[in-house]
């Protein structure tokens, strides 16, 4: 069966957590964390510096750490109510 990709949002324990899981199970992530000096530490460490900072994040997957403040700013956002 082909692996499939998947995109995480956040940076906090839980989404530290779900990457850890997630990249021994799918072959790509794309991981969009706001904080670049903490996008910088993952990339450099492949641990996350503020959570979780005992696990190895690169297992088996390809994982792509963007700012997601630049991914996603062509989007408009609007207050539904």
């Amino acid at each position: 069966m082909k692996k499939k990709s998947i995109g995480v949002l956040g940076s906090g324990s839980w989404a530290t957590a779900l990457v850890k899981i997630l990249s021994e199970n799918t072959s790509n992530i794309n991981w969009y964390i706001r904080n670049s000096d903490v996008i910088e530490q993952i990339k450099t460490d492949k641990k996350n510096p503020k959570y979780l900072s005992y696990v190895d994040l690169f297992y088996g997957a390809s994982l792509t750490v963007l700012d997601y403040i630049d991914e996603l700013s062509f989007f408009e956002f609007r207050n539904v109510s």
